[in-house]
């Protein structure tokens, strides 16, 4: 303990005058009191006027504590289905935990210890049950780096099969403190006679009526010369068959597997491989894959007024898309037509000066369906301008312009690939108008006019969005061109074919306009993931609102419901369900808006995991790389009492003392203020005792 002022210590001698000069004072005439006495009482009242007049010099005190921290262990166990397959399984499950307790009992004696298992997560003991379907190191050194980064860490000691399935490669990883790492090395090396299916590659959406494929990647170990069988089912039928020979010791084979989308809505496909004898494990021989079948085909009415290239262009690309069904249409023919059932109307060159062409453009447009409108030599521009109000083409000089596209790389509506916006510069002009062209509340330009050398900026494709309905305006006609100048510049169509075909898609997405809808991050979950929902609720100007209370409920195959309550969220609505077993489920969400009840319905499905049994084989190497590149070693569970010696033999792990100095003012100790009240008592007291006042 030191104490010290911020003034000159040469200041504590007017102190001590001062006491003694204020006690003399008091004293030196007090003639009534024995002389002992009044000796005493000078040197008491000296003492306490000269530490009073001390402390208001503000004196500080310096303490200086020192702590000395054990070096911390830290066994880090892995707890997943993996460590059990292998012929130790049945010692793993009783004996493993028995010995890491009676490790961390030998280490406590000179070490601090702390005892973590990590698999799909990490938690804090020594619960070991190997339960986790995944394994994740990464997720492991980040929780130590985080809670142990400024602590004295002298070893971490990875109990582990080496397998890993999630996360970077544990070898790179890196701790934050200065440890060893010692790994004990659990599982089987020699190979095990396995057959599995290591991966299905897939699309995650397949179109009604399409063909879509899917890569099955098959291996097996130990079982050469012997034949499985691969199998794909959907619903109980079994959609493909093919005998797999197995040629050699270590046997990999892709097979493609073409698949009709039959049924609407998630299919569950299941993907199997007759069982083998001598196998370690059957779980590796199935898999679930799940595919959202879209029933996407939208019908698509081109209607014009009289024959053109152009429309076989279009018709021909729609259709060698399956979710399209393309239809031609002379205005002649069109009094029977019911509007209201297309996805998608273009009006080529419509109107024209015919009669029956304003009817028909009445129609059209009050059919509720997107309209797309292309200009040409025909187009009646005054009929144009007066039956619409999205566009105007003013100023029209009855003559045309060799229109070429520029592409407007700020147009954010849809997006091309780069292959397909290069292209826009080879294409060939169309015929425009000249003349000068507004877009009224436009939704954006996806291709501006160059006419010769100049960029008129004048709009070529554009977009409107009136509350949900789009039109789209391509002024100029011509296009069949830009298809033949794809084809010769790449040998192929697919440039243009983006083109319309996202033009399509863009002018037929429909605004979602439910007042109540449920949201889910993805419809396949996986085993032990938490299941989350979102909620919104409109009112009828479709302001977001979250007063009314949403209630879901969740049923599985078997008729169990579960019964939750969302929870409110700013202006919408969130849950999560948390874990639910693995199988199918529906649910329902009801609400009410005003005196109306709004329901919402859908389904999800959880997805059993058994990604620990596609490694069989531990992985020694790792673990003894993942030691040597940290200073520490591999040993086996039968040694595991030799790591207390190696422990406490390490040099770089020992005991750290920490110096903590602290300053406080010398006026906030209670003592010292006690010690001046009880020399003025004792003082007054004495005084008073002898009569003197």
């Amino acid at each position: 303990m030191i104490i010290f002022s911020s003034v000159s210590p040469w200041w504590i001698i007017p102190c001590i005058i001062l006491g003694l000069g204020y006690a003399w004072l008091l004293y030196h005439k007090a003639n009534s009191l024995h002389a002992i006495l009044r000796k005493g009482l000078f040197v008491i009242r000296a003492l306490a006027v000269t530490l009073i007049a001390f402390l208001l010099l503000a004196p500080l005190i310096k303490t200086i504590s020192r702590t000395v921290e054990k070096p911390l262990i830290i066994i880090a166990s892995d707890n997943s289905s993996s460590i059990l397959l292998n012929k130790e399984a049945a010692d793993y499950k009783t004996t493993l935990p028995k010995a890491i307790q009676q490790l961390t009992g030998d280490l406590s004696a000179k070490f601090e210890v702390k005892n973590y298992s990590f698999g799909d997560k990490v938690e804090e003991g020594n619960k070991i049950d190997f339960s986790a379907k995944r394994t994740d190191f990464g997720q492991l050194f980040d929780e130590l780096n985080s809670r142990f980064a400024n602590r004295n860490v002298g070893a971490v000691i990875l109990v582990s099969d080496g397998l890993y399935n999630r996360g970077p490669n544990p070898v790179y990883q890196r701790l934050n403190f200065n440890a060893s790492v010692y790994t004990v090395a659990l599982g089987d090396t020699t190979p095990k006679k396995d057959l599995l299916i290591s991966s299905v590659e897939y699309n995650k959406i397949a179109y009604l009526g399409n063909t879509f494929r899917i890569n099955v990647n098959v291996a097996a170990f130990g079982l050469q010369n012997q034949k499985t069988r691969l199998s794909v089912s959907n619903g109980g039928k079994v959609l493909y068959v093919k005998d797999v020979p197995i040629f050699n010791t270590d046997f990999r084979q892709s097979f493609p597997v073409d698949l009709e989308a039959d049924n609407i809505g998630t299919q569950r496909y299941t993907v199997n491989l007759q069982v083998l004898p001598g196998e370690i494990t059957q779980k590796n021989n199935t898999q679930h894959i799940f595919i959202d079948v879209l029933d996407a085909r939208q019908k698509v009415l081109i209607l014009a007024d009289a024959p053109h290239p152009d429309l076989g262009a279009i018709k021909q690309t729609l259709e060698n898309n399956k979710n399209y069904e393309a239809q031609i249409e002379l205005a002649e023919k069109a009094n029977g037509l019911k509007y209201g059932d297309y996805s998608l109307i273009i009006l080529h060159q419509l109107p024209t000066s015919n009669a029956g062409s304003a009817s028909i453009l009445s129609k059209v447009l009050t059919s509720g369906v997107p309209v797309w409108f292309i200009i040409g030599n025909q187009t009646y521009i005054d009929l144009f301008n007066k039956v619409q109000s999205g566009a105007s083409i003013n100023n029209f000089r009855n003559s045309y312009n060799e229109t070429q596209p520029i592409f407007q790389g700020d147009f954010f509506q849809f997006t091309f690939s780069e292959a397909a916006q290069r292209q826009f510069t080879n294409y060939p002009p169309l015929n425009v108008p000249f003349a000068r062209f507004e877009i009224k509340n436009q939704t954006g330009t996806l291709l501006t006019q160059q006419v010769g050398s100049v960029k008129t900026g004048e709009p070529l494709l554009s977009f409107i969005d009136n509350n949900g309905l789009k039109t789209g305006y391509l002024f100029g006609e011509g296009i069949w061109r830009w298809r033949l100048a794809n084809f010769q510049t790449t040998g192929n169509h697919d440039a243009f074919n983006e083109f319309l075909t996202k033009t399509v898609q863009y002018l037929t997405a429909r605004d979602d306009k439910r007042k109540f809808r449920i949201t889910q991050p993805k419809k396949i979950f996986e085993e032990n993931e938490p299941i989350i929902f979102n909620a919104e609720l409109y009112n009828d100007s479709y302001e977001p609102v979250n007063d009314p209370e949403v209630t879901l409920v969740v049923k599985n195959k078997e008729g169990r419901n579960y019964n939750f309550t969302f929870s409110r969220s700013e202006k919408a609505y969130f849950l999560n369900v948390g874990v639910l077993p693995v199988g199918d489920y529906t649910y329902t969400a009801k609400t009410r808006l005003g005196d109306k009840e709004q329901t919402f319905t859908g389904m999800f499905i959880i997805n059993a995991l058994n990604i620990e049994e596609l490694q069989t084989t531990a992985n020694h190497q790792l673990l003894y790389n993942l030691a040597k590149n940290n200073g520490g070693e591999l040993i086996y569970p039968g040694n595991l009492n030799k790591l207390v010696d190696l422990i406490a033999k390490k040099d770089t792990i020992k005991p750290v003392s920490y110096e903590d100095k602290t300053l406080n003012e010398l006026v906030n100790l209670k003592w010292l203020f006690g010690l001046i009240m009880a020399l003025l008592t004792i003082e007054w007291f004495i005084r008073k005792r002898n009569g003197d006042y």
